[in-house]
């Protein structure tokens, strides 16, 4: 609470300079599946429904076009004000990506270097001024995983852990009804926990190997029974038909699992190069918080990657952890660096 304090004017700062930043030629020209949403809200506006002329009803992501409906009568119908939630989301992502890495790492050089580098990435700046779901979508998962990082505490404090895994489930529920790719994300979320829960326990020397077996016998057990009971209810063919498919538009990268690695390869060059040896120096000077930002990251990455429904705003959710681990690394190579230098000047 006491960091948290001291570094919200930080954060505040940082996010309106993000602001500032994605009003920059926020009326450039739309993209075409903005004008679902647009046009959706000035519906709403006009007739009470998010109707798009004659064409119909438009209610996937009805809370982001009510959004947009009320901005527009507010500031008027024009691309700016449209696009005014999306801008706020995202700099409401920025300040919450420095709070998050300087209240786990206490490192305000952590917190400036990750947030920042995410605040001013092409990525952020283009799904800043785009009227989509997705900057609200990576705002909800970012505060959901902040909560689960915050689930193994010290302590089994029935009521703390029962209020913050209802509070995560929510924001997972609500981010996941705008884009159902936030399940990908959960998976990350999932095997993190599993492994922060049962890991510390697995090596507690205190703990009878053969209590260690029949616990790790059981969960093998439950695993399979749950897979058999998905497969049998045809379930996980439904899954994995969705997982598999893709609009025809999107036909041609179905099968192109190096798609998110040659875009992160053209954005990011030198920092998606030297992601292994930023993730080593993360790790060795933040081992959890480092270890939770790769397997978030690394498992979405991978998933959306052997999805057939492939774009840069499918993985919109994993990349603040990926920039979190590069401002991370970078911090921790910076104080050597400083460390050296002024060896060298003594």
């Amino acid at each position: 609470t006491r960091i948290i304090h001291q570094a919200w004017p930080a954060a505040l700062v940082l996010g309106l300079a993000a602001l500032l930043l994605y009003s920059i030629n926020i009326e450039r020209a739309p993209h075409h599946d903005e004008l679902y949403h647009i046009l959706a809200a000035k519906g709403l506006l006009e007739t009470g429904e998010p109707a798009i002329g004659e064409a119909g009803r438009y209610w996937r992501g009805y809370p982001l076009t009510w959004l947009v409906a009320q901005s527009l009568a507010l500031f008027g119908p024009d691309l700016a004000a449209a696009r005014l939630p999306p801008v706020l989301f995202m700099a409401g992502l920025v300040s919450l990506l420095f709070l998050f890495i300087r209240r786990e790492t206490g490192s305000n050089p952590a917190a400036w270097i990750g947030a920042g580098l995410f605040a001013i990435s092409p990525f952020a700046i283009e799904l800043a001024q785009f009227v989509r779901f997705y900057s609200l979508q990576c705002l909800l998962f970012l505060a959901a995983a902040w909560l689960t990082y915050a689930l193994p505490g010290r302590s089994f404090q029935p009521w703390r852990q029962l209020t913050i895994s209802g509070a995560a489930l929510l924001l997972l529920a609500f981010a996941a009804y705008l884009q159902p790719t936030t399940l990908l994300g959960v998976a990350g979320l999932g095997l993190w926990l599993v492994g922060a829960l049962l890991l510390p326990w697995l090596l507690d020397d205190a703990v009878p190997r053969s209590r260690k077996s029949r616990m790790l016998l059981a969960l093998a057990v439950a695993g399979l029974l749950a897979l058999g009971l998905a497969w049998a209810s045809g379930l996980l063919a439904d899954l994995w038909r969705d997982y598999r498919s893709t609009s025809l538009f999107n036909r041609p990268q179905a099968n192109q699992f190096w798609f998110y690695h040659a875009w992160h390869s053209l954005l990011y060059p030198t920092l998606w190069t030297l992601s292994g040896p930023l993730a080593i120096l993360a790790l060795i000077r933040w081992p959890r918080l480092a270890g939770f930002l790769i397997v978030v990251f690394a498992t979405g990455f991978l998933l959306n990657s052997f999805a057939a429904s492939k774009n840069m705003r499918y993985i919109a959710y994993a990349q603040p952890f990926l920039f979190a681990l590069w401002g991370l690394g970078l911090a921790v190579l910076l104080a050597a660096t400083g460390s050296l230098l002024g060896q060298a000047r003594s």
